[in-house]
C-alpha cells in the first residue's frame, strides 16, 4: 500500500498528486451535462492549472538541481482542494437526485463556505504561484529582455494582489471561527480573545516590516543608478563616503527587518497553534473542527504563496539594478521583430561586447530562453547563425566592441 501524500513526500510525488487531482476534477465536472458560465470558467482554470503542473513536472525531472521545495505546501493544498471539491460536488449532486444529466444546482455547491467562483480564484492563486516560481528559476539561469522582465513584474503584481485578497478572506473566516469557539468555550473565553488580539498585533507588525523592506528595496537600485549617472567614463568610479554609509545603513536595516520578521513569524505560529488547539476543543461539532483545520492549511498556503511572490519580486528588482549577468540594449525595431542586444558585463561594470538576436515580441517563452556568453542566436525561421544569418532574417551577427556602458 502506497504511503499517503503529505509534506514529507517527495516534490515530484506532490506534483503528480496535484496534477492527477486537478485532472480528475476536470473530468468529473465535464461529466455533468449542465455547464453554466462559472462552471465553464472553472473548467478552463482547471485545464490551465494542469498545463502549469505538467510544465513543473517536466522541469523538476530535467533540472534536478533547481530547488522548488517552497512549492510543496501549495502543491499539497492544491491536490487536496481539488479532491475535496470533487467530494462536495458528488455530495451536492446526490442530494439533488444523483443524476449528472439533470443536475443544475451549481449555485448550492459550497467549498469552505464559498461558491464556485471563489474556488476557481483559489486555484488561480496556486497556478500563478507555480508559474512565478518556474519563471524565477529560469531567470536565475538565463538572460532576459526588458519586455520579458516587465511582463514578469506585472505577473507578480497581479498574483500578489489576488493572493492578498484571498488571504484577507481566509483570515476573516478564521477570526469568525475563533470568536465562535471562544463563545462556546467553558472557561477560556478571555484567554482566547487575548490570543486573538495578540495574533492581530503580530500580523500588523509583519505588515510594517514588509512595507519598510519593500521601500528599502526600491531605494537601493535608485542609489546605484544615481551614482552611475554621475559619469560616463567606463572606468569604475568609487562611490562617495556618504553614498557608502547610506548603502551600508540600508543593508543593516534590511538585515534587522529580516530578523524582526523571522521572530514575529515564530511568535505568530505559536499563537496560531495555541488558538487552533483550544478552538478545536471548544467547538462542539467535529465537522466545524475539520473546517477550521482546512482554513488553517489554506491560510498557511496563501502566506507561503505570497512569500514566493515577494522573493521573486526581490530577484527582479536586483536584476533591474544591474546585478544580473547581462544588461539588455534595444538595438533595432522591425515590422514584425524586435532585435535585442544581450551585453555581457565585464569586471568593474564595463561592457566589452554584445551579441544580437531577433525575437518575436509575441513569444513570451522566447524572452526567457537560455543563452551562453558570446553566443549569437536568431529565432527567424530557417536562419543558421553558425554559418551566418540566412533565410528570412536580414540581420547579421554584430559584436559591438566599441560600446562602453556603466551598469
Amino acid at each position: 500500500m502506497a504511503d499517503p501524500i503529505s509534506l514529507a513526500s517527495g516534490l515530484l510525488a506532490l506534483v503528480t498528486f496535484a496534477l492527477k487531482s486537478s485532472t480528475v476534477l476536470y473530468d468529473t465536472v465535464q461529466s455533468y451535462r449542465s455547464h453554466p458560465k462559472n462552471v465553464r470558467d472553472l473548467k478552463d482554470e482547471l485545464e490551465a492549472l494542469a498545463g502549469v503542473l505538467q510544465a513543473l513536472s517536466e522541469t523538476v525531472k530535467q533540472n534536478k538541481d533547481t530547488d522548488f521545495t517552497a512549492l510543496k505546501l501549495p502543491l499539497l493544498r492544491c491536490g487536496n482542494a481539488c479532491g475535496e471539491f470533487g467530494e462536495a460536488l458528488a455530495h451536492c449532486s446526490s442530494r439533488s437526485g444523483g443524476s449528472k444529466t439533470s443536475f443544475r444546482d451549481w449555485a448550492k455547491l459550497k467549498y469552505m463556505g464559498d461558491g464556485i467562483d471563489e474556488f476557481r480564484r483559489m486555484l488561480a492563486g496556486y497556478k500563478s504561484t507555480i508559474n512565478i516560481a518556474l519563471a524565477d528559476a529560469n531567470l536565475r539561469q538565463s538572460s532576459v529582455t526588458i519586455e520579458g522582465l516587465e511582463t514578469y513584474k506585472v505577473m507578480i503584481k497581479d498574483a500578489t494582489a489576488d493572493l492578498e485578497d484571498h488571504l484577507k478572506s481566509i483570515d476573516s473566516k478564521l477570526e469568525s471561527t475563533f470568536s465562535r469557539a471562544a463563545d462556546e468555550s467553558a472557561g477560556d473565553a478571555t484567554q482566547m480573545r487575548q490570543m486573538q488580539e495578540e495574533r492581530s498585533s503580530t500580523q500588523q507588525g509583519l505588515a510594517i516590516c514588509a512595507q519598510l523592506s519593500a521601500h528599502i528595496a526600491r531605494v537601493q537600485p535608485r542609489l546605484a543608478a544615481d551614482h552611475g549617472q554621475g559619469s560616463t567614463d567606463a572606468r569604475a568610479v568609487p562611490p562617495a563616503v556618504a553614498e557608502r554609509i547610506t548603502r551600508e545603513g540600508l543593508e543593516e536595516c534590511q538585515d534587522a527587518l529580516i530578523n524582526t520578521a523571522n521572530r514575529l513569524e515564530k511568535h505568530l505560529k505559536s499563537i496560531m497553534d495555541r488558538l487552533m488547539a483550544r478552538s478545536k476543543t471548544a467547538l462542539s461539532s467535529p465537522q466545524a473542527a475539520a473546517d477550521l483545520e482546512r482554513l488553517q492549511e489554506e491560510w498557511e498556503t496563501a502566506r507561503l504563496c505570497l512569500d514566493i511572490c515577494s522573493k521573486a519580486n526581490e530577484n527582479t528588482t536586483k536584476r533591474q539594478g544591474g546585478r544580473g549577468g547581462y544588461a539588455v540594449l534595444r538595438l533595432y525595431n522591425r515590422k514584425d521583430r524586435t532585435c535585442q542586444g544581450h551585453i555581457p558585463r565585464a569586471p568593474g561594470g564595463a561592457v566589452r561586447g554584445a551579441t544580437q538576436r531577433c525575437v518575436d515580441p509575441t513569444d513570451f517563452a522566447g524572452l526567457f530562453s537560455r543563452r551562453q556568453h558570446g553566443a549569437s542566436r536568431c529565432d527567424a525561421k530557417g536562419c543558421d547563425t553558425r554559418g551566418g544569418h540566412t533565410g528570412g532574417c536580414r540581420w547579421r551577427r554584430r559584436v559591438l566592441r566599441s560600446l562602453r556602458f556603466r551598469l
